[in-house]
């Protein structure tokens, strides 16, 4: 594909040079954020970003950028190299997958590209190399720090579904209520541990279980006693392997 830059500017009058995406040139990789994270995460994430910023771009130079250029260049000899790059087709962009970032209580996708023209346009500029995306979806901010590289890998069945009723109320009451729950409803239960097709449960009293996934839905598939008591994985372990999945 071959794109140009344009200019964009912002609400508080900032100008930035960007790349402009068409909805049908993204739509591809939002329907494959929808099939990693579920449609109910997927509406929030992509809801909150349009409601944020409507349009889909991949800054090159943000607004704090260009304003900062002119510490180092005069304005001559700025806008003589904004000229040259204005016109400049590119023609060897390259989408690489979705990838993410977590801060705090936020979340971002974002879809991974690559140019070789771009970079020099940044060199050009006497900028530092970045990564170059297009935002999909976040929640509740977008994350602003240094994006990953690294792409998502399709999220396990399993996961999607456990992370969907875990969830609902953050934590995991939703295990007695399935029907072939074996152990007394008014006792404590502990996760100890968590692979991406089973987890494991523990009570006080030795007995452990195992949920994973049969067909479509979460069943209990193993019944034991220890003595032993394993310990438990706390929430954070347990939010930091499902967070990426779905948000609350």
């Amino acid at each position: 594909m071959v794109k140009t830059l344009s200019i964009d500017k912002d609400y508080l009058g900032g100008t930035s040079l960007v790349i402009e995406w068409t909805y049908s040139q993204i739509s591809p990789y939002l329907e494959k954020l929808k099939s990693i994270v579920g449609e109910e995460s997927f509406n929030k994430l992509n809801g909150n970003k349009i409601r944020t910023e409507s349009k889909y771009q991949t800054i090159v130079l943000s607004s704090f950028e260009i304003s900062s250029s002119f510490e180092y260049m005069t304005p001559e000899e700025y806008s003589r190299k904004f000229d040259q790059i204005s016109s400049l087709e590119i023609d060897d962009l390259q989408f690489r997958g979705i990838s993410s970032d977590s801060h705090n209580e936020n979340i971002s996708y974002y879809l991974v590209l690559t140019s070789k023209k771009l970079e020099s346009v940044r060199s050009f500029m006497k900028l530092e190399p970045k990564l170059f995306h297009v935002n999909l979806g976040f929640y509740p901010k977008d994350v602003w720090v240094k994006k990953n590289i690294k792409t998502l890998e399709e999220v396990p069945s399993f996961l999607k579904l456990l992370s969907q009723e875990y969830y609902k109320e953050d934590n995991f009451e939703f295990v007695k209520l399935l029907k072939n729950y074996p152990l007394d409803t008014q006792t404590e239960i502990y996760p100890v541990k968590l692979e991406n097709n089973f987890i494991n449960f523990r009570d006080d009293m030795g007995n452990y279980f195992t949920l994973s996934q049969v067909v479509d839905r979460l069943y209990i598939t193993n019944i034991w006693s220890e003595s032993e008591k394993k310990p438990f994985l706390s929430t954070t372990l347990i939010e930091k392997k499902l967070k990426n999945i779905i948000q609350k």
